[in-house]
């Protein structure tokens, strides 16, 4: 289960941040512990403990009357790239990128060099080749020491990096890579342990909703809740799913998903989503057939999106976790770098069932 970062880690990371982005150079006076207290609404035992543990670290110095000075160091610059191949521009202003890069700063955050970290969005129709790889031509220039990839969709990217010797994490990769180093959700464990929660509800004739396009997450969530139903003697029938192109044409894909509806509830008492965007277009195509949720049909989703606790009813979905994920690709990066040596291996994050009103029981 995830827990929230403790205040102390805050302050530590703000102060980390300033002194390694040069905002606070060797010798300078830092805030005093009543000023951080009052910034990050903290006491001041929390405050004392996080600057004793950036003392411990070398980073400050504590001089008794005076405050708390910057240590005398040597910041080496460096940058970071990540890369967010997108499909939809909705796809920039949400909550997973947003906590995706809050990971990747607060673990480079922590080193004891400095860190420019240099974010790029690429329309996955779009991408010019051309211009990326003038982008990372001129980051060899701009002392580069390594890229993270999210959402590939072209193993070109990766190797125009590898090519100028930088080295390449991937999160969450969209097609099937090997030989480059990853970190992504556990979507199998996570798709199975929602389906097991729909079944122990009652529901059997569950739907679902896809997109056209496999992707490797979309892929595995699909595998997924054909197994759980194969072990638990249940038939998946392919019919049961919806494939639909949401990117493409919204209004479209509601209408579809109304006409499905329609033609197989009740006898469907459950839909699961490939993620919970999907599932807020079921919700709205439910609301203009007359559908209600959960008590005509149950919805689940996927991700745990911002919107899923907001929705009426609240989503039952998956938690993913981009924080984690963010810092584990980070560190994944910082290895690779101090090993001066490529690596292949592969992290996976835990998820999070999150039950919610959007399912009822039907025994």
């Amino acid at each position: 289960m995830k827990r929230d970062v403790p205040k102390y880690q805050h302050i530590k990371n703000f102060v980390r941040s300033a002194i390694f982005s040069q905002a606070y150079k060797s010798g300078d006076r830092i805030p005093s512990e009543n000023e951080l207290a009052t910034t990050f609404g903290a006491n001041r035992n929390t405050v004392v403990r996080a600057l004793n543990d950036l003392v411990q670290e070398g980073l400050v110095r504590r001089e008794q009357g005076r405050g708390t000075f910057v240590s005398d160091i040597k910041v080496e610059p460096r940058t970071i790239n990540v890369h967010h191949v997108h499909e939809d521009p909705r796809q920039l202003a949400g909550q997973w990128p947003a906590s995706l890069m809050q990971g990747i700063t607060e673990r480079l955050g922590s080193d004891r060099v400095g860190n420019e970290i240099r974010f790029f969005n690429h329309d996955a129709n779009r991408i010019v080749a051309e211009q990326i790889a003038k982008e990372v031509l001129e980051g060899v220039q701009n002392n580069i020491s390594g890229a993270i990839l999210y959402h590939l969709v072209d193993t070109s990217l990766v190797q125009m990096y590898r090519d100028q010797g930088i080295p390449v994490v991937l999160v969450e990769p969209l097609i099937e890579t090997r030989g480059i180093p990853f970190v992504v959700s556990d979507d199998r464990t996570g798709s199975y342990e929602l389906t097991e929660h729909l079944l122990s509800l009652g529901h059997q004739n569950i739907g679902y909703v896809t997109f056209t396009i496999d992707t490797v997450p979309t892929t595995r969530r699909l595998e997924a809740h054909e197994r759980c139903l194969s072990t638990h003697e249940i038939e998946f029938n392919e019919s049961s799913v919806l494939r639909i192109l949401f990117w493409e044409d919204v209004a479209q894909s509601s209408r579809r998903i109304g006409d499905w509806l329609e033609e197989r509830v009740p006898h469907m008492t459950a839909v699961r989503c490939v993620n919970d965007l999907v599932a807020e277009l079921v919700y709205l195509a439910a609301r203009e057939r007359s559908i209600r949720i959960p008590d005509d049909m149950s919805v689940a989703g996927f991700d745990d999106y911002e919107i899923a606790q907001y929705t009426h009813p609240p989503l039952t979905t998956v938690r993913t976790f981009a924080e984690s994920i963010g810092r584990h690709a980070a560190e994944m990066l910082v290895k690779i770098g101090e090993s001066s040596a490529d690596m292949c291996a592969g992290i996976v994050v835990g998820t999070e069932l999150k039950i919610r009103e959007s399912c009822r029981d039907i025994h």
